[in-house]
């Protein structure tokens, strides 16, 4: 009698346990002990002035979801922990679990707010909340490979003295990748003034605060000019707007472009039977959560939201990474005077 396995409930039902294991050695500390050579339970009590139960209860827990190994009585970290668990190194991810841990009590609301369909907490909604002051950080190292990827495509690099906007760019981290491949770009980012602070700090130390400005405000409602910029960055906003909200964007977008100029849309992207990368799918319960109307919307939808902007020649290429990229360009002069 063939029988199936229960083994995907299963693990879906203890995931609970790998994050909080994972929260609760970042903020002790536990992967830079082991870093700096402390490479027992005791050592690393001692040294972290932590209980010795409790390290090694969570030793061995690191190393059941594979994030510590263990040689006899010893513990190192993986290699996947050495890159982005060490608290000072450029990857680090710690901000992020111990992030996701805090939004346990969010979480536990999901049957009520699949109910209703009202958030349990609107922060996609809400001006200067102090809550993007962290996520942003927490999650920049994320974005890199999506950054190194567009600005591959774009051949951005070779693109000579170009000026580009990025809508709702965060932590600032894709003008790091992109003024580092081009030294003769200039970017320009649009965000709360709270997170544009964090911003202007982060490409700052990264040397290139020089070539970088911000401006102040709620890109729904200000206005990005007419024929600035050679490129537009729109990276992960498009899923907690509406579509409406999209559309306007979208059109604020095709004016401020230069002939010639190209939309970069990065963001979860869901094809049109809404199959697609598995975090994509499971993302959208988190947009339910915390936006009043954000969803992954699909490649038909963008479409058409951008032909309402009147834009042209739309592509849709994946990343390393869960996302997406869209890039619309905006027909140079002589194209436009041919279809006259």
């Amino acid at each position: 009698m063939k029988t199936t396995s229960p083994q995907t409930i299963v693990s879906t039902v203890y995931g609970i346990w790998g994050s909080s294991i994972l929260a609760a050695a970042v903020e002790n500390g536990v992967f830079s002990l082991l870093d700096a050579g402390h490479a027992t339970a005791e050592a690393v009590a001692e040294a972290g002035g932590l209980s010795l139960r409790g390290t090694q209860a969570l030793l061995d827990g690191l190393a059941g979801i594979g994030l510590v190994e263990r040689d006899g009585g010893n513990y190192k970290n993986s290699e996947e922990s050495s890159t982005y668990l060490v608290k000072g190194k450029p990857a680090y991810l710690g901000d992020l679990a111990t992030r996701i841990v805090s939004e346990f009590s969010s979480w536990s609301q999901l049957p009520e707010v699949v109910k209703s369909g009202a958030p349990a907490a609107a922060h996609m909604d809400l001006d200067e909340d102090p809550y993007w002051e962290s996520v942003v950080m927490a999650i920049a190292p994320l974005a890199i490979p999506a950054a190194h990827f567009a600005a591959q495509r774009l051949e951005l690099a070779t693109m000579g003295p170009i000026k580009y906007l990025d809508i709702g760019g965060g932590s600032g981290v894709w003008s790091v990748v992109w003024l580092e491949l081009n030294l003769d770009a200039k970017g320009v980012q649009i965000d709360w003034a709270n997170v544009n602070k964090l911003a202007r700090d982060y490409v700052a130390l990264h040397g290139f605060g020089d070539r970088f400005e911000t401006i102040d405000g709620n890109f729904h409602t200000l206005d990005f000019g007419t024929e600035e910029y050679d490129v537009i960055l729109y990276s992960h906003c498009a899923q907690a707007a509406t579509p409406e909200q999209n559309i306007a964007v979208f059109k604020k977008v095709r004016q401020a472009l230069k002939p010639g100029g190209v939309l970069v849309v990065n963001d979860c992207i869901l094809n049109n039977d809404r199959s697609g990368h598995n975090f994509a799918l499971t993302f959208n319960v988190n947009l339910l959560l915390h936006s009043s109307a954000g969803s992954t919307w699909t490649k038909k939808q963008l479409r058409e939201w951008l032909d309402a902007a009147d834009f042209h020649d739309v592509t849709f290429e994946q990343t390393p990474t869960a996302a997406a990229l869209l890039f619309a360009r905006v027909a140079p002069p002589e194209i436009v005077a041919a279809d006259e």
